[in-house]
């Protein structure tokens, strides 16, 4: 509702006015309120940017990483609503700023008071134990990862895919690597999965966890009185071990000797093997057939017959599995 008027000063009384009011506005004005300073905003996610207005009907939204190459994020958007909803672009810098500028008067701007920083969006990719790894337990293995944007990670453990045990919390994402004391939990189902800052992964494919190796002499343990001549069984049970030596000691003082013999075996569940043992034969073997002691012979092999000494509980199911091939290769 302004108005002008203008009066003569010759004494005439001259004057006039403004036919009808007219208006004066304030000074168009912009301040941005965020990003401001200081922010740490993550690659990929939606953020704010905030800004109060006054006479402003549109303005321009510019990005600069460093201070120096501006990038429009865009030529014009309504000023009322004071904000806009901003995807942070992949890239990571501590020296971003965020300017904004009246579309009608581009002298009227206003840019973040300091630097703020975009961080990289967090990435993390398990490298083992991914699949088929067979670790026991006791044992020291490494678990190893990449990662990016993250400062720690979660490390947690499964022998089913579904109760999930942490292995440790809060450890330093940096080294990409954490050596772990493999419990004593064994599982042929196992997984590893790694967490942070809402990202995981975990195992691509189940590994095993093997039993501490034991071994347990069940014959003889001790006051047993064998007769020298005569064949025994030395007996024993073991977990997760192959293969173990045997030895045992005559004599005494300079006249001591001690014997020694090398025993492999394994169970398979997908081979289906018969229970058997095969060794050397040597002469008490020999004696002892006469005995009525097993020994499992083949006609058409005498060298193998000769060499070895074959037992099992089941001989058809023996003899099926010692082939042509397999006999050969003894007897060779």
């Amino acid at each position: 509702s302004c108005r002008v008027r203008i009066t003569a000063q010759d004494g005439s009384g001259a004057s006039d006015e403004s036919d009808g009011a007219f208006t004066i506005s304030p000074m168009p004005s912009l301040t941005l309120t965020a990003p401001d300073g200081g922010e740490e905003w993550t690659a990929g996610t939606d953020v704010e940017i905030r800004w109060t207005a006054a006479n402003v009907g549109n303005v321009k939204i510019e990005f600069t990483p460093d201070g120096i190459v501006w990038t429009t994020v865009e030529e014009s958007v309504p000023a009322a609503p004071g904000s806009y909803t901003w995807t942070v672009p992949d890239m990571e810098s501590s020296g971003c700023l965020v300017r904004i500028t009246d579309v009608a008067d581009p002298g009227t701007y206003d840019e973040s008071g300091a630097p703020f920083s975009i961080l990289p969006a967090p990435s993390l990719t398990l490298l083992a134990p991914n699949g088929g790894e067979i670790w026991t337990a006791g044992t020291e293995e490494n678990i190893t990862w990449t990662s990016r944007g993250l400062d720690s990670v979660t490390i947690e453990y499964t022998t089913d895919g579904t109760a999930w045990t942490t292995v440790a919390a809060s450890v330093p994402a940096a080294p990409g690597s954490y050596a772990w004391n493999i419990p004593e939990t064994p599982s042929e189902t196992c997984r590893v999965r790694i967490s942070g800052r809402g990202v995981s992964d975990e195992s691509g494919g189940t590994f095993t966890i093997l039993p501490v190796p034991s071994v347990t002499v069940t014959s003889p343990d001790g006051g047993e009185n064998w007769t020298a001549g005569t064949v025994r069984e030395i007996t024993w049970t073991a977990v997760n071990v192959a293969v173990v030596a045997i030895q045992y000691t005559i004599g005494g003082g300079k006249n001591s000797q001690t014997l020694k013999q090398t025993v492999l075996f394994f169970g398979s569940d997908v081979l289906r093997l018969p229970a058997f043992s095969l060794r050397p034969e040597h002469i008490f073997h020999k004696i002892g057939k006469f005995f009525g002691y097993q020994d499992i012979n083949f006609a058409d092999h005498p060298d193998f017959s000769r060499q070895y000494l074959l037992r099992g509980r089941n001989e058809e199911e023996i003899r099926r599995l010692f082939s042509e091939e397999l006999l050969s290769y003894y007897s060779a």
